[in-house]
């Protein structure tokens, strides 16, 4: 073994980072910045995993205990790794790489990399060619190879001719400028034949929407600002996670949802503007919000402060009292999908598992979710959503806003369902100091029977609305909050 042991990361899109390992360090590998190989990507743990070397070869052991090691399909505490395994840390692809040996992107490739010549010659135990230029040792050579940013596919860049059409073949997301630039940047642009150059040659796309970035990801899929040609508006184009042969079926699903949603116009609700079909993908555009997230406030300041948090409250009550007088429950109410835009407006967002009027069954039933932490008891036990529901889940977030902590959260979505079924709520103020006032509408909202929790979100404006005038709650609400007095 030598230093030049490596491991090759892949992740957002088009990022590679190739580390040396040194059989005289141990590394720990994670979001970290005190970790001593650093990976910005969201699915990696702070400190994710542990890289040593013993008799027996490179030892990477998880301790993350959350996203773990995965190959072939299983999740993995440690591995051994052999020259060229290929393994996943959360979203981010790892090849490992031993000293003095190459890794071949597919087997056949599109033409052979010089670098794989000279590995290969290596293995028989030749010295390398000398007359080939710039490969006095070996490297990796470059692959016509570039990864979907909007599905994580590798598509090999096989049609030269034609590259600036080429297309995604799981989402058919167009790779064309992705895939030149690409080449360019490698070095292998010069022996490529192109009809047109990166300028000219169509950008991302999905639907009629041209992509920009990615802002963002999460369970349901993953967001990116887009701009529609046709107006050169910036939208928000979320790209929904769908199995593959469930796509048309759950464009069927929540084709009346897209239809009620986009009929909404109201300063707190995100506009949504379309709702379609991208080969394997749904796909929704909307408005998109110059700003932030609760989420991101809350982890940037840990508890915000109490008149914040109140306004940040009234303003997702307006937003819900409106949807629910249109019929419609949000079903997924949390901090990451409350916005706070630059001018403090407050817009609920993240509508991809409404429930509209009464349930249905069958494949309609199975789109609609929630996230544990926020789920109140009867929907917890089986029941249909509700606007109490929603209520419930602006609760917790109210409490996790002020407090810092969430009320009830365990070590496993099993723990923290139990919590919510059978444990009362933590007394607020012994996280921070507050009114009586103010308890008393956390534990309104945060009632685990629905026949006392707030039957609507106008029934806690007016009791935000005597705090401000100074005038008494209403009697069901200081009753409920009288324990915590």
């Amino acid at each position: 073994m030598t230093p030049s042991d490596r491991i090759i990361l892949e992740y957002g899109g088009n990022t590679t980072q190739v580390v040396e390992l040194d059989p005289a360090r141990r590394y720990i590998l994670g979001r970290d910045r005190e970790c001593e190989i650093v990976i910005q990507e969201k699915s990696i743990s702070r400190r994710h995993l542990s890289i040593s070397f013993d008799r027996d070869g490179w030892r990477f052991e998880d301790i993350s205990h959350n996203n773990g090691i995965q190959m072939r399909g299983k999740l993995l505490g440690e591995l051994r790794p052999q020259h060229g395994d290929s393994f996943l840390l959360g979203r981010v692809r790892c090849i490992y790489a031993a000293s003095g040996r190459t890794i071949e992107e597919s087997p056949e490739p599109a033409f052979p990399a010089p670098d794989a010549v000279l590995g290969a010659a290596a293995e028989a135990g030749e010295p390398p060619p000398q007359d080939a230029p710039g490969h006095e040792k070996p490297t990796e050579g470059p692959q016509p190879i570039v990864t979907c940013p909007v599905c994580g596919t590798r598509v090999q860049i096989i049609d030269f001719i034609t590259v600036e059409d080429l297309s995604c073949h799981t989402c058919l997301a167009r790779l064309g400028r992705l895939a030149i630039r690409h080449l360019e940047v490698s070095g292998i642009y010069s022996s490529v034949k192109l009809t047109t150059n990166a300028q000219s040659a169509p950008g991302l796309t999905i639907g009629e929407y041209r992509i920009v970035r990615e802002v963002g990801s999460g369970g349901m899929g993953k967001v990116f600002l887009a701009i529609d040609p046709a107006t050169h508006q910036n939208v928000a184009l979320k790209m929904l996670y769908t199995r593959r042969g469930h796509a048309e079926v759950l464009a069927e699903a929540f084709e009346n949802e897209a239809r009620a949603l986009a009929r909404l116009f109201h300063k707190n609700i995100v506009k949504i503007y379309r709702f379609g079909l991208h080969g394997q993908s749904l796909y929704i555009a909307m408005e998109f919000i110059e700003g932030t997230n609760v989420r991101n406030l809350i982890e940037e300041r840990r508890k915000l402060p109490i008149e914040d948090s109140l306004e940040i409250l009234r303003q997702s009550l307006v937003g819900l009292d409106f949807i629910h007088h249109a019929g419609i429950i949000h079903n997924d109410i949390k901090p990451s999908n409350i916005l706070v835009a630059r001018d403090q407006t407050v817009k609920l967002v993240d509508f991809g598992i409404v429930q509209i009027g009464q349930p249905r069954e069958g494949p309609r039933r199975s789109c609609v979710a929630g996230t544990v932490g926020y789920l109140c008891p009867e929907v917890l036990q089986g029941g249909p959503p509700t606007p109490q529901a929603d209520l419930y889940a602006l609760g917790i977030t109210l409490y996790y806003m002020l407090c810092g902590v969430k009320p009830l959260h365990g070590k496993s979505a099993e723990e923290t369902l139990k919590l919510h079924l059978e444990q009362p709520v933590p007394n607020p103020k012994q996280f921070r100091e507050m009114t009586h006032e103010t308890a008393c509408i956390i534990a309104r909202l945060l009632a685990k029977d629905a026949r006392h929790r707030y039957p609507t979100a106008a029934a806690v404006l007016d009791d935000l609305d005597a705090i401000e005038l100074g005038k008494s709650l209403d009697r069901e609400t200081l009753s409920l909050g009288r324990p915590w007095k």
